[in-house]
């Protein structure tokens, strides 16, 4: 599953961050990955990007 983010997107990126986070909670299934991809690769640096994940509660960082 691929999603696309600026990490200084303060409207829709946030929610459909923490919806994402929720829905690998959700998933019953062990062979999966939810890439997101920045669209602001000027401003998301690797840092940034680990900041902003940082923010979610997410179940499994490795996947």
């Amino acid at each position: 599953m691929d999603i696309f983010v600026f990490t200084n997107c303060n409207t829709v990126c946030p929610p459909m961050s923490c919806n994402m986070a929720e829905v690998q909670g959700l998933l019953n299934i062990q062979d999966y990955k939810i890439v997101a991809f920045t669209v602001d690769s000027e401003n998301d640096t690797h840092e940034v990007l680990s900041e902003y994940l940082s923010k979610y509660k997410v179940a499994d960082e490795s996947k």
